[in-house]
């Protein structure tokens, strides 16, 4: 699906600025979850941006306005983001080729499909499903103090992750800097840690970043959290900020809170990949010849 092209912040006028009214906010956020149900239900049919469009009784330009305003991407990123979702839940919890998964989220090109999979998840779909079978055991709590906080680079921004208000679970969070609101391949830099904490994670001075984190159970394991139900994952989003010079952090605070139903899925295999990583190098495969 062809999205618009987004004008700059300087020249967009904003769409729910001091003049626009609370109710008209309001129509555009219900347009925007109506939107949602059809991608959610149809996510395998060849949805155009006029298709869903016209569900929010928008023009095309004015929804994609409106629609990246409300969930921080545009609507075609969004759609390729529930497919991708949807392609994660069977790699992990069905034995379909991936030539099935391909063909059932609506994609016809299994090249085209794989490439966006790995784009958006941070590895391919057999991958995915190599990594689950040998680390998706593996506790989040053992993660703690990992991931790779890129200490080299000069630009630094202090995460002063919270709790939702009035949530007593102990829970561990997976925060990454990203390059846009949708977590998407590997972060610039991550760090996993156990609620409250502050992280510094560092990245390239001067580029804005968005500070993406999500919170699991205390208790879950790696394959648990790639799979956990939208009331057992807490989110938090901040940006774009720009990092702090080499002289000091920037702090940025970032309660976590559940997921609202304009919030893209969570895609990224993230507990999968560190905990490959804290594994250390794994002795090649032996391949038996048959005779």
């Amino acid at each position: 699906m062809r999205d618009l092209e987004p004008m700059t912040r300087s020249t967009e006028p904003s769409v729910d600025g001091p003049s626009v009214r609370a109710a008209t906010i309001a129509s555009r956020r219900a347009a925007v979850e109506r939107v949602l149900v059809t991608m959610r239900t149809r996510y395998a049919e060849p949805l155009t941006l006029h298709d869903l469009a016209g569900e929010a009784f928008l023009s095309p330009y004015h929804f994609n306005r409106v629609f990246r305003h409300t969930t921080g991407v545009p609507p075609g990123r969004f759609l390729a983001a529930l497919r991708m979702q949807s392609a994660k839940q069977m790699l992990l919890t069905t034995d379909y080729r991936v030539s099935d998964v391909c063909l059932e989220v609506g994609y016809r090109s299994l090249g085209t499909f794989t490439t966006h999979f790995r784009q958006l998840v941070g590895v391919g779909p057999r991958r995915l499903r190599r990594l689950a079978a040998a680390f998706g055991d593996v506790p989040l709590e053992a993660l703690c103090g990992g991931g790779d906080p890129r200490g080299d680079e000069a630009g630094g921004l202090l995460l002063e992750l919270e709790a939702p208000a009035g949530d007593a679970r102990e829970s561990i969070v997976f925060a990454g800097l990203f390059p846009t609101p949708l977590p998407q391949s590997r972060p610039a830099a991550c760090a996993v840690a156990v609620l409250p904490a502050a992280p510094e994670l560092r990245c390239r001075e001067g580029a804005p970043t968005y500070a993406l984190a999500s919170g699991y159970e205390r208790s879950a394991d790696a394959l648990g959290a790639l799979l956990a139900g939208d009331d057992d994952v807490r989110v938090g989003i901040a940006g774009p900020v720009l990092p702090g010079d080499g002289a000091g952090a920037t702090p940025v605070e970032l309660r976590l809170r559940r997921l609202d139903v304009v919030d893209p899925p969570i895609l990224l295999a993230l507990p999968l990949l560190l905990a490959e990583a804290a594994a250390g190098p794994q002795p090649p495969r032996r391949v038996s010849r048959r005779r």
